[in-house]
């Protein structure tokens, strides 16, 4: 199966704040070694976008963003 993650549900499997994010972090990790990923890089952008604003509760670092996306990327 193909698999086209929304930016939401990316974010919300790194974001421990969020209601669902125990959900989100098993349906992704699932995802990740059962079917084919595809991410768009307007997704990629998003997440890293949304992850390192200083809006955010607590924003990851720049170079934590990017190496989750590397990881994303190597599968």
């Amino acid at each position: 199966m193909v698999v086209l993650p929304d930016a939401n549900l990316l974010i919300y499997a790194y974001d421990e704040r969020s209601d669902v994010h125990g959900r989100a972090k098993s349906w992704l990790e699932a995802v990740m070694v059962r079917d084919q990923v595809i991410l768009t890089w307007q997704t990629i952008m998003a997440f890293i976008r949304i992850m390192t604003s200083s809006r955010g509760a607590a924003p990851l670092h720049i170079d934590d963003a990017v190496e989750i996306v590397e990881e994303w990327l190597v599968r």
